[in-house]
Formats: C-alpha cells, sequence, structure tokens
C-alpha cells in the first residue's frame, strides 16, 4: 500500500521494500489511488478529504484489477503498510484478503488528529476536529472486519 497521502511509490525506500517479498516468490502490488503524487493536481483533489470514501475504494479496485490477471492467486492476498498505507490495509477489505498488518496505521481520524505531531495537516485537510463532521464520515468501523481475516496492528 502507499507510504502516505501525497506520496508514491516512485522511488526505492528502506523503509517497505517491496524486493524482499519478491525475492521470496511474492507478487507484489503497490496501488497509487487518489492522493498518491505524479498523476497531476486533480488526483490529489479527487482524494483530498475523502479517504474511505474515495481513496480505499479506488485502491481497492486497482487491487481487484490486479487479481484479475493470471498466475496470481487471488485466494493468498494479504494487505500490508504502515502509516497511511497500514490505514489503507485496514480500508481496502476486499474478500480475498485474508490477511492485514497494519503498522501505526489508524481508524479514528478524530483521535489521530488530537494526538498526532502532524495535528497541521489533519486542520488543512480536515478543519477543526470538534466542527468537521468529515472526521466521522472518514473514519473506519473496526467492527467491520470480517472475523476470519487476521490482522496485525503494530506501532512505535
Amino acid at each position: 500500500m502507499p507510504c502516505g497521502p501525497l506520496l508514491s511509490w516512485i522511488d526505492w525506500s528502506w523503509r517497505w521494500n517491496p524486493w524482499l517479498f519478491v525475492a521470496e516468490g511474492h507478487a507484489v502490488l503497490m496501488p497509487d489511488p487518489p492522493l498518491s503524487m505524479g498523476y497531476g493536481q486533480e488526483t490529489v483533489e479527487r482524494g483530498w478529504g475523502r479517504w474511505s470514501s474515495e481513496v480505499a475504494s479506488v485502491a481497492a479496485e486497482q487491487v481487484r484489477a490486479a487479481l484479475r490477471r493470471p498466475g496470481l492467486d487471488a485466494r493468498r492476498v494479504a494487505a500490508m503498510g504502515g502509516s497511511f498505507g497500514g490505514y489503507l490495509a485496514l480500508a481496502t477489505r476486499l474478500p480475498e484478503i485474508r490477511l492485514v498488518a497494519s503498522h501505526a496505521g489508524w481508524s479514528d481520524f478524530a483521535a489521530v488528529a488530537r494526538a498526532s505531531d502532524l495535528h497541521w495537516h489533519w486542520l488543512r485537510e480536515y478543519g477543526p476536529v470538534k466542527e468537521s463532521e468529515a472526521y466521522r464520515r472518514e473514519s473506519l468501523a473496526l467492527d467491520g472486519i470480517d472475523p476470519g481475516v487476521t490482522v496485525l496492528l503494530s506501532h512505535g
């Protein structure tokens, strides 16, 4: 999954390096949904303030499209990511995904906005926590994750 809003998988990273998984024989998909850089301002605006309603749904469709490719085993799919990618791993919710690993991901946007060291970004995108309906609208209900999905949440 992408590593952050307003970023893209366009360069090498030591933090979330897909080549380690590829070397072990795994297929790796790194979708670039709205908010990804390199596709123009319209792509950023499409996802701005709509992480669950727009960004996660597009990421899910990108994963579905990849799973239709011959040679990929759609019964063996995991979603993983860190920070924004951890959020997307939790948000994508496809029936094929049976394992989710979310490092430093989140579900409650208001709680993160209040505690984040990037508080200014949340204010800029969603507005003041007490005044904006968007925090509740875009937050994830974790009880919506299928009980058969194995979930690893980590932080720190």
